[in-house]
């Protein structure tokens, strides 16, 4: 049943992602310092499952400035990183070296990673930050990673969010979840992204 999943429900989820966090920040020291960030639908509590009772949660892995990373080379970093993920996983979890992210698919079983018992998963990005903005690895058709920018000119959305009072915000995640409901229910091609959906609600509010 497609349905909100509140934050006590994800208590689980977020637990684990920590851990996952945390291993990999032990297995790449010293050559890499990372400052994990929850962003996206469970930073803002409008988290979404699908007909299963699937979800899934973003995180953004920021390499701080004192890595010791030759170059940011983004090849060399999302295989490193891949190999990290790789050497903490549990058996009942699956690693996918997507185009902008690493996702780790987790089932609800002691033995090796079933599609058919998956209850969530992550998607983590590794991005850098410098005075021209924020960039994400993604790969190209070439099977290559490069640094790409992420846009900034939607930030005056989350700026306004965060002004705004928890009765105000709590008004703009009633409608988002609503929407997200009804988008979830059709095609993947057809949806309407989350975060397009977040910033419409918030220009609605605002107007």
């Amino acid at each position: 049943m497609i349905k909100f999943v509140t934050r006590n429900e994800r208590k689980v989820a977020n637990a684990r992602a920590m851990k996952i966090v945390h291993a990999v920040q032990e297995y790449l020291a010293p050559d890499y310092k990372i400052n994990p960030r929850l962003v996206g639908s469970a930073k803002y509590n409008s988290v979404i499952c699908d007909d299963n009772g699937v979800y899934d949660m973003d995180y953004q892995l920021v390499l701080t400035n004192n890595c010791r990373c030759e170059k940011f080379d983004a090849d060399l970093i999302r295989k490193d990183f891949f190999k990290a993920f790789n050497a903490v996983k549990n058996k009942n979890e699956k690693i996918e070296n997507s185009t902008s992210v690493i996702t780790v698919r987790v089932s609800n079983n002691d033995g090796k990673f079933s599609s058919e018992d998956e209850i969530f998963s992550f998607d983590f990005a590794i991005i850098i930050e410098n005075d021209q903005g924020s960039f994400i690895t993604r790969r190209n058709d070439e099977n290559h990673y490069s640094w790409n920018k992420l846009p900034s000119k939607n930030s005056y959305i989350y700026e306004t969010y965060f002004s705004l009072d928890y009765d105000d915000q709590k008004r703009i995640i009633n409608r988002v979840v609503s929407r997200k409901i009804k988008e979830k229910a059709k095609p993947k091609d057809k949806r309407i992204p989350s975060s397009v959906i977040f910033m419409e609600e918030v220009n609605n509010f605002r107007g």
